[in-house]
C-alpha cells in the first residue's frame, strides 16, 4: 500500500513529525483519493496540504473542492440537527450527539477538519419509541422493522431529513457486539456542551467519548475518521484512560478494544497508540501468537483487510473516480506530456 504513508500524514495532520512523503502519483494517488473521498478525510487533507504536505496544484485544488463540498454537507447536518432539536425539545426528550459533529467541535483545531456522513444521536431508552413516533410523523424512515422481534432488538432507527441528511437515532451504544451495553447512566454522565451554528448542543463525557471511539473501531463499517478521532483523543488531557480501560476490562471488552486499536495502528503511527495497544493486549493471545506477529506492520495490514475486505476492494480494486478526480488526473497527464 504505497499510499499508506500519505494517508498516515493526513490522519495526524503533521502534528507529530514533519511530512516526509513524496508527491503522490499513479496508483498511489488513486488509493489516497479513495480514502479522502470515501472516508471523509478532505478536511484533514486540506489542512495538511496547507501545512506543507506534498501535493501538486491540481491535487490541492481537488482536495479543496472536496473540502468545500463536505463542509457544505456538515452545515446541512447542523441545520437538520436544529430541526431535530426543536422536535425533541418540545416533547421533553433529552439527546446527545455521538461522534461526528461532537468530535469535530470538541477535539479538532477547526470543526471543518472533521467531516460527518450522517448524524448519530443517543436518546434515553425510555424515550426511544416515543422519539421514533415523533420523527416518523415528520420525516421518512429508511429502516422499517419487519416484526415485533426485530423491534424489540432494534438499537437504532434511521430517518432522512428533507435536506437529505440521514439521522440515526440510538438507544444503546454498541460496537461489533450488538448485545453489549454499559449501564445507561454512564452514557449520560457529565455532558460536554459545545456551540453549533444555531445554539448549544451536548455530547457525552470525555471518558465515554473516548470509550465510544474505541468501541466504534470494532465495527465492520468503521471509517478512517474514527482513526483520526482516536489519535486526537490520545492527545487530550481531559480523558482518564485508566478509567476507559477499566470499563473495558470490567465488561470483558479488553480483547475487542485491543483489536480495534490494532486496526487503527494499520493506518496511524503514534507512541501513545502503541502504549494503548500494549495496555489492552490480552496476555494469553499475545503469548500464543508471538510479539513479532502482533507487532508486524505487514501482519496488521493483512489482518485489517481480512476483517474488512470491502475496504480493500473500495480503496484498491473497485475504485470509482469522481469527476473532480478525473479532472485533476487529466490535467496532470497533460502537464506531464507537455513537459516531455
Amino acid at each position: 500500500m504505497e499510499g499508506l504513508p500519505w494517508v498516515r500524514s493526513i490522519l495526524s495532520d503533521g502534528t507529530r513529525e514533519p511530512f516526509v512523503v513524496a508527491v503522490p502519483s499513479g496508483a498511489t494517488a488513486d488509493f489516497i483519493w479513495a480514502a479522502i473521498e470515501g472516508d471523509c478525510l478532505a478536511g484533514l487533507a486540506h489542512a495538511s496540504i496547507k501545512r506543507g504536505l506534498p501535493a501538486t496544484p491540481g491535487q490541492a485544488e481537488a482536495v479543496a473542492d472536496r473540502h468545500r463540498l463536505n463542509t457544505a454537507f456538515d452545515l446541512l447536518a447542523e441545520a437538520a440537527l436544529h430541526d431535530l432539536h426543536a422536535l425533541l425539545a418540545a416533547a421533553g426528550i433529552e439527546w446527545r450527539i455521538l461522534k461526528g459533529l461532537a468530535t469535530a467541535h470538541l477535539w479538532y483545531d477547526s470543526p471543518d477538519q472533521r467531516h460527518t456522513a450522517d448524524v448519530d444521536l443517543l436518546v434515553h431508552e425510555a424515550d426511544f419509541w416515543r422519539a421514533i413516533e415523533l420523527l416518523g410523523a415528520q420525516w421518512p424512515r429508511a429502516i422499517v422493522f419487519r416484526s415485533r422481534a426485530s423491534q424489540a432488538a432494534a438499537n437504532q432507527a434511521t430517518f432522512v431529513h428533507p435536506s437529505g441528511v440521514e439521522i440515526d437515532l440510538h438507544r444503546w451504544v454498541t460496537g461489533f457486539l450488538p448485545e453489549f451495553r454499559l449501564p445507561e447512566s454512564l452514557w449520560w454522565e457529565q455532558p460536554q456542551e459545545f456551540r453549533l451554528s444555531w445554539g448549544e448542543a451536548s455530547a457525552m463525557s470525555p471518558d465515554l467519548m473516548a470509550f465510544h471511539v474505541l468501541l466504534h473501531l470494532t465495527s465492520s463499517s468503521v471509517r478512517l475518521t474514527s482513526v483520526a478521532d482516536l489519535l486526537r483523543a490520545l492527545e487530550r488531557d481531559d480523558i482518564d484512560w485508566d478509567r476507559v480501560l477499566g470499563l473495558a476490562r470490567g465488561r470483558g471488552l479488553r480483547t475487542p478494544l485491543w483489536w480495534g486499536a490494532e486496526r487503527a495502528a494499520v493506518w496511524a503511527q503514534s507512541p501513545r497508540l502503541d502504549d494503548l495497544i500494549a495496555r489492552l493486549r490480552p496476555g494469553r493471545l499475545h503469548t500464543l501468537l508471538g510479539p513479532a506477529i502482533l507487532q508486524s506492520p505487514l501482519a496488521r495490514q493483512i489482518v485489517f483487510h481480512a476483517s474488512t475486505p470491502h475496504r480493500a476492494r473500495r480503496l484498491i480494486d473497485s475504485l470509482r473516480p469522481t469527476p473532480e478526480f478525473v479532472a485533476w488526473r487529466a490535467n496532470e497527464q497533460t502537464a506531464a506530456a507537455n513537459g516531455r
